[in-house]
């Protein structure tokens, strides 16, 4: 939605991610900032596997 980005690199942020080091963002867009390059697969895929589950409760 648009006007909801900082609402949700706040929500991320507050997860204290391993391998998160942070999130810019901006009205509609988010960065997020993973330590390494070899972490950024798991960090993707625990994002896949919360919408998947968001999905199947829809």
């Amino acid at each position: 939605l648009s006007g909801c980005g900082n609402a949700a690199a706040e929500a991320i942020d507050c997860l204290e991610l391993d391998h998160v080091v942070g999130s810019i963002a901006g009205d509609n867009t988010m960065l997020i900032i993973v330590d390494k390059e070899e972490n950024v697969a798991e960090i993707i895929s625990l994002f896949e596997n919360m919408i998947s589950k968001r999905d199947r409760n829809d």
